[in-house]
C-alpha cells in the first residue's frame, strides 16, 4: 500500500533488519537511502537510526505527510457519541437526512462482485472530483483491475456501495487486514451532494466495519476534512534520510 511503507519484519527484530539493510547497501555501493511513508510511533525511525550510528552513516528524519485514522468502539453508537459535539451533531443530522430522502442502504461487496462493480466506481470517483478524473488514466484503471483480481478473492478488498432507492449515491474502496479496515479511494454522485453522500458512505463503511468487530478504521495519507469529522486522529508519517559518509 503506497500511503504507508518501511521494511517488513518479525515483531521485535526491526534492528537487526535495518541494520542488514544498511550493510548490503555498502556491498552493492549504494551510499544513500530514501525513505518515505514511515510511521513515526512504529520501529523503523528508531532502528534506522542505530544502524547508522552503528555503520557511519547520516540519518535525518523529517515530516512527510499525515495518515488519519480513528479507533473503533463496540457500536456504531458509541462511535459517534466519541465525537466532537459539532462533528457529532453533523453526522446525525445528515444521516438522518439522507435516510429520510428514500430507501437508504449500505451494501458491503467482496469477492468477485467487487471487479463487477469497478466500472461504478471509476465513474463515481470522476465525477465527484477533477482531481480523481486526471488521477483515474487507462494505466491506474489497470491498476485498480489488478487490485481487484488479487486481492479480492482473498477477503482483504472490498467495495462499499451506498444506494438511494437503488439509485448508487456513494462508493467505497476499501482494504482489510489486521484488524484494520484501510480507506483506498472512494466517490459519490455529485447530483446528490446536498444529502453529503461522500461523507455518508464513509460513515457507513465506518458503522460496518464496527458490526463485524473491526479495531481500527484508517483514512491513510492526507489532511481532508472529513477525516477529521469522522474522527480520524493523525499519525505523523517521516522521510528518512540517511547517507554512506565513508562514500563521500
Amino acid at each position: 500500500m503506497r500511503d504507508l511503507a518501511g521494511p517488513l519484519a518479525i515483531p521485535g527484530e526491526a534492528p537487526a533488519v535495518a541494520a542488514g539493510i544498511l550493510e548490503w547497501l555498502r556491498e552493492d555501493f549504494t551510499r544513500a537511502l530514501d525513505a518515505w511513508g514511515i510511521p513515526a510511533g512504529g520501529p523503523w525511525p528508531a532502528a534506522f537510526e542505530a544502524a547508522a550510528a552503528r555503520w557511519g552513516w547520516s540519518f535525518a528524519a523529517e515530516p512527510e505527510a499525515v495518515c488519519p485514522g480513528v479507533d473503533l468502539p463496540a457500536s456504531f453508537e458509541a462511535f459517534i457519541a466519541s465525537l466532537p459535539k459539532h462533528d457529532r451533531h453533523e453526522l446525525r443530522r445528515k444521516l438522518r437526512n439522507f435516510e429520510a430522502a428514500g430507501a437508504a442502504a449500505f451494501e458491503r461487496l467482496t469477492g468477485d462482485a467487487v471487479a463487477a462493480r469497478l466500472g461504478l466506481l471509476f465513474e463515481l470517483m470522476r465525477a465527484s472530483s477533477p482531481a480523481k478524473a486526471a488521477f483515474l488514466t487507462p494505466a491506474m484503471e489497470t491498476f485498480f483491475r489488478a487490485l481487484a483480481r488479487e486481492f479480492a478473492p482473498r477477503g482483504q478488498l472490498a467495495l462499499g456501495l451506498t444506494t438511494l432507492d437503488g439509485r448508487p449515491a456513494g462508493v467505497t474502496l476499501t482494504f482489510e487486514f489486521g484488524g484494520t479496515v484501510f480507506l483506498y479511494n472512494s466517490g459519490y454522485d455529485p447530483a446528490l451532494a446536498h444529502l453529503a453522500p461522500g461523507l455518508i458512505s464513509k460513515a457507513w463503511a465506518i458503522r460496518d466495519a464496527i458490526e463485524r468487530g473491526v479495531r481500527r478504521f484508517d483514512f491513510l495519507r492526507g489532511d481532508e476534512e472529513y477525516k477529521r469529522r469522522l474522527g480520524g486522529q493523525p499519525r505523523q508519517l517521516l522521510r528518512l534520510r540517511l547517507e554512506d559518509r565513508a562514500g563521500r
